[in-house]
């Protein structure tokens, strides 16, 4: 069964990225991310993901050079905007009654969403970081995933605060991986 909707194709959404999560397609479970009340300051990240489908292969809008250059026009809403789709993912993930995205399907969404953080600017490095501090234990995963390669003093800081506090045994190992990675 979909819950009201078309399933979306692991070729479509491959093909579009995170899109899905990003735009209203059809009435479905997915549109729900897509008509929050808080829409408006959610909008840029898609249109930048709008854009980037426009660029020159249409057959390749979630190669890594698009990713990147998402991430490069991201500022800290943008970001947050990235935090909350990681978490809405993971919460359908661990859902047993949704079975409108496939596991496949979610893990290139959750990798294309830590491209993103990963080659955001260093400017907006103190926004990735506050995903540190989120509720979400995916959240945290992903943004030390994305801190793995960053040698700067800020991001090793605080990942040693994160690692401190974190319960969690897979985002600590992300975190002591990103700790090793900041400071080599």
């Amino acid at each position: 069964p979909t819950f009201g909707g078309p399933r979306i194709s692991l070729l479509e959404r491959s093909r579009f990225s995170f899109r899905p999560i990003l735009e209203v397609r059809h009435a479905s479970p997915i549109q729900t991310f897509a008509s929050k009340p808080d829409e408006k300051t959610m909008s840029r990240l898609k249109d930048l993901y709008a854009q980037a489908e426009r660029a020159d292969d249409p057959l390749s809008p979630t190669s890594g050079s698009r990713l990147v250059g998402i991430a490069r026009q991201c500022g800290a809403e943008e970001v947050r905007e990235v935090f909350d789709r990681i978490a809405e993912l993971a919460a359908i993930r661990s859902d047993p009654e949704r079975d409108d995205w496939e596991p496949d399907d979610i893990f290139v969404a959750l990798n294309n969403l830590t491209t993103i953080l990963y080659a955001v600017p260093d400017g907006i490095l103190p926004a990735v970081l506050e995903g540190l501090e989120s509720h979400s234990g995916e959240v945290r995963y992903r943004v030390a995933l994305s801190l793995s390669d960053r040698r700067d003093k800020l991001a090793a800081t605080a990942l040693e605060q994160a690692l401190r506090a974190e319960r969690l045994d897979h985002v600590r190992k992300a975190l002591n991986a990103a700790l090793a990675g900041s400071t080599a």
